[in-house]
């Protein structure tokens, strides 16, 4: 595992961008991809109903202010990267965005096999920027994450409500009733907690999925890393 903090467009193909704010202990991870002689791009949910897809100079430079940003290669075999760069590209040629809600819940498929078509309508369903990132590689046959494996942490409890807070401040977009989202959210049990770093290891490995076990200490490892940034 390699952490680069510079050259974010020599991606060969396909990685994951992490991204550190200087204010507060979060962070926030998108994927990192390249086609051919074309400029690298970033596929991430920003939040709710924000799914996007830019260029990475553009998305470096509305972080650089309040955030540090690295990246890492994915561990995939060549054809197999380029597959999925393949997909993220015809994903946001299809127009997709910004149609996918910000979720704490995590369970079963998201995309159609192949497609990265969004398939859940059910009120209370969607991804976090780990989650999203972690189905893409599924969909597409390369599950990096071995879901049952996860533990829950006590500290993940507090994560989850203060999402669901912001969630609930954010109103109505998109014809989506954020009261009913969150409402439904919190009617279910809590899903474990897929952290942005330990999703972003893991994408950097050749044999997957990858465990807990393995993921959680490479997580700490990678934060440890950028405070020194």
């Amino acid at each position: 595992m390699q952490l680069n903090k510079d050259n974010f467009d020599q991606v060969i193909e396909l990685g994951v961008i992490l991204q550190q704010y200087n204010e507060y202990d979060q962070r926030h991870i998108g994927i990192l991809y390249k086609i051919d002689d074309k400029e690298a791009r970033v596929s991430h949910l920003a939040w709710h109903m924000e799914l996007k897809d830019e260029d990475v100079k553009e998305f470096l430079l509305k972080a650089s202010e309040k955030s540090t940003c690295v990246w890492f290669q994915s561990g995939l075999e060549d054809h197999e990267r380029r597959l999925v760069s393949i997909a993220l590209a015809g994903m946001a040629e299809r127009g997709q965005l910004p149609g996918i809600p910000y979720s704490t819940l995590y369970s079963g498929k998201y995309f159609e096999e192949g497609t990265l078509q969004y398939v859940r309508d059910e009120v209370g369903a969607g991804l976090t920027c780990a989650t999203f990132v972690m189905q893409v590689f599924e969909s597409l046959g390369y599950p990096v994450v071995d879901v049952e494996s996860w533990l829950d942490r006590p500290e993940d409890i507090d994560w989850q409500r203060m999402i669901l807070e912001m969630l609930e401040h954010w109103g109505v977009k998109n014809g989506v009733s954020i009261e009913e989202h969150v409402k439904a959210i919190r009617e279910q049990p809590a899903s474990c907690r897929f952290r942005p770093e330990e999703v972003a290891y893991c994408t950097t490995r050749d044999e997957i999925p990858v465990t807990y076990q393995e993921a959680e200490p490479a997580g700490r490892r990678i934060v440890e890393e950028l405070t020194k940034l």
